[in-house]
């Protein structure tokens, strides 16, 4: 293959091993150094010609403008092409304008990667009404790939007795949903969800959906406060689940709003290991090694 270094920012180093590891390359790390004021300094190895940056963006303000002067040190040392690999990518969600003055945050973000980056590889990125990365990126700009695969892994054939049952907590996670359940051989459903806030939910579970004495695993993108999952527990619960489990791709929930969904009745929570988190169980580096070399085109 071609010889290409995945530079990892700050903290990404053990993820961006594991993706050299896979795919054969050689890993190095980007050094900063903050000074007294709260600026940095940003030091990037020798790049090799194709270079790619690991950096998982979640909480993205603070790593945004040191990912962008170390896309610029690779390339005044030489690098001809620089992708960044952000298994999350942030600021997905607002991609319009609800009210007067807003910012549409995914528009602007993804533009400013753009203009540091060649190219961008993602994993299943929190798309509404936006079709595709490259009505953001441009054609051929950025890449997703879809972990569905893998969340099937973690759920694994699970006990023998009691059938399993595939919900999605809302609408937008049909696509995980029934991905998953084909996967495992496994009937499944789709939840509506109904949001009076960030942290203000209600979901409904149709009235033909068998729920009772079944095991539910629910399956999701993201969980960002772990409120929609929380509810959908309760009341798949209360409709007779014998347990429920809840894997997904990006977990963000703290622990305060762990133990509300353990409160809810949730008996194990998985997620890959997109974002680090106390929950991880799936690797994704097998998953990106995959999708960076079709973009090698290897």
């Amino acid at each position: 293959m071609k010889d290409v270094l995945i530079a990892a920012m700050p903290g990404e180093e053990a993820p961006a091993k594991r993706l050299a590891q896979a795919m054969g390359a050689r890993a190095d790390a980007i050094r900063i150094h903050e000074f007294p004021d709260g600026e940095n300094l940003v030091t990037a190895p020798a790049p090799t010609p194709c270079t790619a940056v690991y950096c998982s963006l979640d909480h993205p303000d603070p790593k945004f403008l040191p990912l962008v002067f170390a896309a610029s040190a690779l390339r005044d040392q030489g690098a001809r092409e620089i992708i960044l690999v952000a298994p999350y990518l942030g600021y997905m969600r607002q991609d319009k304008a609800f009210h007067a003055g807003e910012a549409v945050s995914q528009k602007i973000f993804c533009r400013l990667l753009s203009d540091a980056f060649d190219k961008t590889l993602t994993i299943d990125p929190h798309l509404h009404r936006t079709k595709s990365l490259d009505e953001v990126f441009g054609a051929g700009r950025a890449r997703a790939a879809s972990a569905a695969g893998l969340l099937a892994d973690m759920i694994g054939a699970g006990a023998k007795g009691a059938p399993l049952l595939v919900v999605g907590p809302d609408e937008e996670s049909a696509q995980w949903t029934q991905a998953v359940a084909r996967r495992r051989g496994a009937d499944w459903v789709v939840m509506t969800k109904t949001r009076a806030g960030d942290r203000q939910v209600s979901v409904m579970l149709p009235e033909s959906a068998e729920v009772a004495g079944k095991r539910v695993c629910l399956v999701d993108d993201i969980a960002s406060s772990g409120a929609t999952l929380g509810e959908a527990a309760k009341l798949l619960l209360a409709r007779g689940a014998s347990s429920v489990d809840a894997f997904v791709v990006h977990a963000l929930m703290n622990d305060a709003q762990l133990a509300a969904l353990a409160e809810a009745g949730i008996r194990r929570i998985e997620s890959t290991d997109a974002v680090r988190h106390k929950t991880n169980t799936g690797a994704v580096a097998p998953l990106l090694a995959h999708e960076l070399k079709a973009m090698l085109g290897e």
